[in-house]
């Protein structure tokens, strides 16, 4: 199973800093993958890919509050997304705060290993 969305198209410097965050994240820099997605949404700011994987980065990080910002957004830049993104979210949304919490833990820990 692929974890990240590939750009179709080459080029461009907000394509170049995702496809290095994608190696860095790859390789285990995960600090490191997450800034070059920084740069990345600064340069395109309405790429649903871009914002997807950066996502994707943040919840595996465990930072899920980011993630859900980042999924709105690329929603609103590409309404047609899969529902079940979405339909997490709002799973998400529901859960206790001491569900959540412990899910947060368990994943920041995962990506400390």
């Amino acid at each position: 199973m692929q974890d990240f969305l590939e750009h179709n198209i080459d080029g461009g410097p907000a394509q170049e800093h995702a496809q290095v965050g994608l190696r860095l994240w790859r390789s285990g820099q995960r600090e490191r993958a997450l800034d070059r997605y920084d740069q990345a949404v600064i340069l395109a700011p309405k790429d649903s890919v871009i914002l997807l994987n950066r996502a994707c980065m943040r919840l595996k990080l465990g930072r899920l509050e980011d993630a859900m910002q980042d999924f709105e957004r690329a929603q609103r830049g590409h309404p047609k997304l899969p529902d079940y993104l979405f339909a997490s979210l709002d799973l998400w949304r529901a859960m206790p705060s001491e569900a959540r919490q412990a899910w947060i833990e368990k994943r920041r820990k995962e990506a400390a290993a």
